[in-house]
């Protein structure tokens, strides 16, 4: 007599995240959904039973990475795939992103490592569940997949929040960075997922929070086609109770293909020091330079570094007496939370 053989079923596997695009307006027209855009490592988990393994977005296996993660996915049955990002977390609320950056040079981190700096998953989007994959299915669909499933404690689904004006898009946008977060992501509720690719239906939504004027100290060759060039630059500001500049900062965008040319002569004038890929220069350039955020940093002389700092202009108006002063970084913090991405999203079941 035969033997009828149970049919196996086939295992979700990877799929590579869907990009978003870089705006500094929101989208004009239609309805959007809004979420923060969290400071953390891009993600994407792959769970068949209790299988479970965790890819970054250029598919590196970080499964030993961030074994809390992985076995707490592992304990629960289903098979799904969830795009997220893995966030340093206790207690259901997110830490800042220098916490994370314990982990990230670590491939298979101690039991003391793991304790001292614990992460989670925040999963926003679902996409294939059991036999079914749903990248052409909407977000909105995706999004109600992902709102059924049964996260395992101490792992996030991301908010989703709506604006009916600008004035409420304006507060969702202020509390986000009054947070720490580094904007707000827009996507199309309509919008497929479009695995590997960068489109019009995703935004990230970054408006700097404000400007300062620095003096530049250093710089370094740049890299590929910047190689010949030096293109990331060193700032300070001014410590006015010691007459010191202090480090608060490096930058390399901003400025085009031509003045970074014309910096690299300038700078080369100006070496004080050569390092070989890195040079000391006399404070002579002032920039204009914006920022997402501002926070506590034992890295630079200041105290203080800038989260993802743009050069917005040399200023040949301005010499280094007229930078901007610590004092003025410190004024500027006072007016900030500390850095927590989202003290609204809760452990477990959540959203």
């Amino acid at each position: 007599m035969a033997v009828k053989r149970q049919k196996r079923r086939a295992e979700v596997q990877f799929i590579s995240p869907m990009k978003a695009t870089l705006v500094s307006a929101p989208p004009q027209q239609g309805d959007w959904l809004y979420e923060l855009k969290f400071d953390g490592f891009r993600t994407v988990a792959v769970k068949n039973g209790n299988d479970v393994r965790l890819y970054s977005r250029d598919r590196r296996d970080l499964t030993r990475q961030f074994p809390e993660v992985v076995s707490a996915f592992s304990a629960g049955a289903g098979r799904y795939v969830l795009d997220g990002e893995v966030l340093a977390m206790t207690g259901g609320r997110a830490l800042p992103f220098q916490r994370l950056q314990q982990r990230l040079g670590r491939r298979e981190p101690d039991r003391d490592v793991v304790a001292a700096h614990p992460v989670a998953l925040v999963a926003f989007d679902c996409l294939a569940r059991e036999d079914e994959g749903l990248l052409d299915a909407p977000l909105r669909s995706r999004r109600a997949v992902l709102e059924a499933l049964s996260l395992p404690a101490g792992q996030v689904r991301a908010p989703v929040h709506t604006a009916a004006s600008a004035a409420e898009l304006d507060a969702l946008f202020h509390a986000a960075q009054a947070r720490g977060n580094e904007g707000l992501m827009v996507k199309h509720p309509d919008s497929p997922y479009a695995s590997g690719r960068r489109g019009a239906q995703w935004l990230k939504l970054k408006r700097p929070l404000d400007t300062l004027d620095v003096v530049v100290v250093g710089a370094e060759w740049g890299h590929g086609k910047r190689r010949a060039v030096l293109s990331d630059l060193t700032f300070a500001v001014r410590d006015e109770s010691t007459g010191a500049l202090v480090t608060i900062g490096k930058a390399y965008n901003g400025l085009t293909d031509a003045e970074i040319r014309e910096m690299t002569e300038r700078l080369v004038t100006l070496t004080v020091e050569d390092h070989g890929h890195y040079r000391t220069v006399r404070p002579e350039i002032v920039l204009e330079v914006a920022f997402n955020h501002l926070q506590r940093s034992a890295r630079h002389t200041s105290g203080y570094a800038l989260r993802f700092p743009r050069i917005v202009r040399v200023r040949a108006d301005r010499s280094p007496a007229d930078a901007s002063t610590l004092a003025d970084v410190e004024r500027l913090a006072a007016t900030l939370a500390p850095a927590s991405p989202d003290p609204d999203a809760g452990a477990g079941e959540s959203s």
